[in-house]
């Protein structure tokens, strides 16, 4: 595991954080950023977390590619690169439900979380 494999990133305000956390078997991928940057954030948790996990056989791509299309500010061909699938699956994913959301784990263990939230403090 490199050094980027589960960090607690986060920059203080004193306004509210919007923060990003992905969570599975016992490891948590979180990002935490004031509300103007909350898309920003999102990219972090889903580069930190597929930094090393392979999707070609994952079940739940589509609908991961779904919410990295909707929430975060990576590009269909860049989801699609990261994700190692075809551009077509990326833009023809349907929408994706409100978070939290619950996928299988990629790296074969149970299941997986992604959840967003806005609180006063750091998360």
């Amino acid at each position: 595991m490199n050094s980027m494999s589960s960090p607690t990133s986060s920059t203080q305000t004193d306004d509210a954080t919007v923060c990003w956390e992905l969570s599975v078997d016992g490891e948590r991928y979180c990002y935490a950023t004031t509300p103007d940057e909350s898309a920003t954030a999102l990219d972090m948790v889903i580069l930190m977390f597929l930094d090393e996990t392979k999707t070609d056989s994952w079940d739940d791509v589509g609908r991961f590619a779904a919410i990295a299309r909707d929430y975060s500010t990576l590009g269909p061909r860049e989801i699609a690169g990261i994700l190692g699938i075809d551009l077509l699956r990326v833009v023809s994913a349907p929408d994706p439900s409100d978070p939290p959301w619950t996928f299988s784990d990629p790296r074969g263990g149970d299941v997986a979380t992604l959840r967003t939230w806005t609180e006063n403090n750091a998360c």
